[in-house]
């Protein structure tokens, strides 16, 4: 087994992974063997943290920080900061957690960064989960009929 600790990006760690609103894509990838992260056949996910924030000057203390409670063996960093550049020095953060450690690290985890850039966000079809705008139009519905039940 090779354990693996991903950094995602703060400011989606709050809001939600941009593709599902969750972070769910980065486990996804994984299971399903999809994406950078999919690639790693005996890779579990040990460690998920959000980066400490921009310009991501602390991101090594915080992969120092998961080396010594979670045994990390690989990086990945979150397609989520790569998305539409978000991060332009991720790629470079990357590389000096490289430096520092000798592991490697991954550049994305369900898409990779060199798509990711050119992406703002991801949609993927879950069986049994509606689409966001399939919930909208539900929810809307359920007002409507709400409305006429209280008259």
């Amino acid at each position: 087994m090779v354990r693996v600790g991903i950094i995602g990006c703060r400011h989606y760690w709050y809001r939600g992974c941009p593709g599902f609103h969750s972070h769910i894509l980065c486990f996804q990838a994984q299971g399903e063997q999809k994406g950078p992260l999919g690639r790693l056949r005996e890779g579990r996910i040990v460690s998920l943290r959000p980066c400490p924030g921009c310009p991501g000057d602390r991101m090594v203390e915080l992969a120092a920080d998961m080396l010594a409670r979670d045994y990390v063996q690989v990086f990945a960093l979150a397609s989520c900061l790569f998305f539409a550049g978000h991060c332009p020095r991720g790629e470079q953060l990357g590389k000096k957690i490289e430096a520092a450690f000798g592991l490697p690290v991954l550049l994305g985890t369900y898409v990779a960064a060199d798509k990711a850039a050119g992406l703002r966000s991801v949609r993927r079809a879950v069986p049994g989960i509606p689409s966001a705008p399939e919930c909208l139009r539900r929810l809307g519905n359920l007002s409507y009929w709400y409305s006429l039940l209280r008259g």
